[in-house]
């Protein structure tokens, strides 16, 4: 329920240029007194997952959605914290931290904005925006050492907005 309370995404505009969707949406940080997501942030994920359907279900385009290993794919919007090890390399484990990279976070009360643009037929369509966490990635786990699959990892949604583009 906390996790639920900590963030909100809503779309605020669909629109449509050269066979594509702009996607304008803005991500809320509307619970935590600290930034989303927190702890250990070079572990955790917290991302954009969108899907796109025909007023019949058939999903037509999709971002952010894990792929069977569980993994995100490039370019998906994400918010974390990224470290490098001794070596230069992208770690998960905090302990082998040698410099931070980047920190992508969403401020405490505060949001971002994200701009997403996806390849969609013409016709009317449902855009479906979900912002989903995990307490660990898999790509940690298996850094980690964990066997591939042993653990299962819930994602959670903390928050989906809705919306229909003619």
């Amino acid at each position: 329920s906390l996790l639920r309370r900590a963030g909100r995404v809503s779309i605020r505009k669909v629109g449509r240029k050269n066979g594509h969707l702009e996607l304008a949406l803005r991500v809320r940080n509307t619970g935590a007194g600290h930034y989303l997501p927190t702890g250990v942030t070079e572990l955790r994920e917290l991302w954009l997952q969108v899907t796109v359907r025909t007023p019949d279900g058939k999903v037509v385009a999709t971002a952010g959605h894990p792929d069977k290993g569980g993994l995100l794919p490039k370019g998906t919007v994400c918010y974390r914290t990224v470290v490098h090890d001794a070596k230069g390399r992208d770690t998960t484990l905090f302990w082998n931290t040698v410099k931070k990279v980047s920190d992508r976070r969403i401020p405490p009360l505060g949001f971002l904005d994200e701009n997403i643009r996806l390849e969609a037929p013409k016709g009317k369509l449902t855009v479906e925006v979900a912002l989903n966490y995990r307490s660990v990635s898999p790509a940690g786990l298996a850094e980690a050492g964990v066997p591939k699959g042993s653990i299962p990892i819930p994602i959670f949604t903390i928050h989906a907005a809705k919306q229909t583009v003619e």
